[in-house]
């Protein structure tokens, strides 16, 4: 998009130049060249061939604008795929987690557990201790 939005610009500074010496009226366009109307050789001591006549403004407006619609319309189609695959990513991941970890459902929740489990783990005589 940057590369098109580049080369827009290139097209509309070009036609900006054309347009700007064809303003003095002591140059014409002849042969697709910006000349001088008295025939001197003496041109732009910058840019010496300043072409003219060869930019059709409206057929490079119309030509970007297709450019964009275009891109803009791949931008919908993938961003589509990228929301669908990212929903199908996490339903994967959803189903494969209980398969891969063992899932605890746990609602009580006190120090006899805690105590519960170490006599599990490590067969300890250990009583909770009473306050």
């Amino acid at each position: 998009m940057l590369l098109v939005f580049g080369i827009m610009t290139d097209t509309f500074v070009q036609y900006d130049i054309e347009k700007q010496e064809l303003r003095d009226p002591g140059k014409t366009c002849v042969n697709n060249t910006i000349v001088w109307i008295n025939s001197s050789l003496h041109q732009n001591k910058t840019n010496p061939s300043i072409s003219c006549g060869l930019l059709d403004i409206e057929s490079e407006m119309t030509k970007f604008a297709a450019y964009y619609a275009g891109i803009g319309c791949a931008v919908l189609v993938l961003g589509y795929f990228q929301s669908d695959y990212t929903e199908l990513l996490a339903k994967t991941i959803a189903y494969l987690m209980p398969l891969c970890f063992e899932v605890k459902e746990s609602t009580e929740k006190s120090t006899s557990t805690n105590v519960g489990i170490a006599k599990h783990q490590y067969k300890l005589d250990v009583e909770p201790e009473s306050n």
